[in-house]
């Protein structure tokens, strides 16, 4: 059995500014950065941390820096545990995707796997792309205790499609609040969520931006 403690970026500056970041790269805020100190240090007292991979971008690497340098095991980075590549929608606010691209947007938001921006992944790529990686690294980590540090979509579409629902239901999962902890089991080939954790946050806690 593999022990996953997903963890999403801490608030970055494009959160901050209702930027839309998909792939692009993004730093964290003073806000994020507390965040993951937190978050790390809840880890940290609460497991035993065999791995770290993260995504290859700064605000998912920076959240768990410091269970690196608090455990001395060192973070792999990986491209696959991006976040969805939003192609032309990237780096643009939300009221700005509302006016130049209303219906295909609110068609991307009710998870309609037609609605793909352009230059941009579907949300059945990007949850099979997760899917995809998360398998691999279970296999090179059986008995352990893995850290992975990733995004808020790319955490959607990974759990809706282990949880094997109908995309068009895939709406109904809640985003991953900035640097909570999702923890799930891996065994036989199954994946079995076991809770999501994020009360060690107090008032620094923050929620996906509106309209996304």
């Amino acid at each position: 059995m593999v022990t996953f403690i997903v963890v999403r970026h801490g608030f970055s500056k494009t959160n901050a500014r209702g930027i839309f970041a998909g792939a692009t790269d993004a730093l964290l805020t003073e806000q994020g950065v507390k965040q993951g100190q937190l978050a790390c240090e809840y880890i940290y007292k609460n497991y035993k941390v065999d791995a770290i991979y993260s995504s290859d971008l700064s605000r998912a690497f920076d959240t768990v820096k410091s269970l690196s340098e608090k455990t001395g095991v060192p973070i792999i980075k990986k491209k696959t545990l991006r976040e969805m590549d939003c192609g032309v929608w990237e780096n643009l606010d939300i009221q700005t995707l509302i006016n130049e691209y209303g219906e295909q947007f609110k068609r991307w938001g009710e998870i309609d796997d037609t609605a793909i921006p352009d230059g941009g992944e579907s949300w059945l790529e990007t949850g099979e792309r997760m899917y995809n990686e998360f398998i691999n690294i279970a296999n090179e980590n059986d008995n352990k205790t893995v850290v992975i540090a990733t995004h808020g979509v790319a955490i959607r579409a990974l759990r809706g499609k282990y949880l094997g629902l109908p995309l068009n239901e895939w709406k109904k999962i809640p985003y991953a609040p900035n640097a909570s902890i999702t923890v799930i089991q891996f065994e036989n080939g199954v994946f079995t969520e076991k809770v999501v954790i994020d009360e060690y946050l107090g008032d620094l806690k923050t929620e996906m931006p509106k309209g996304i």
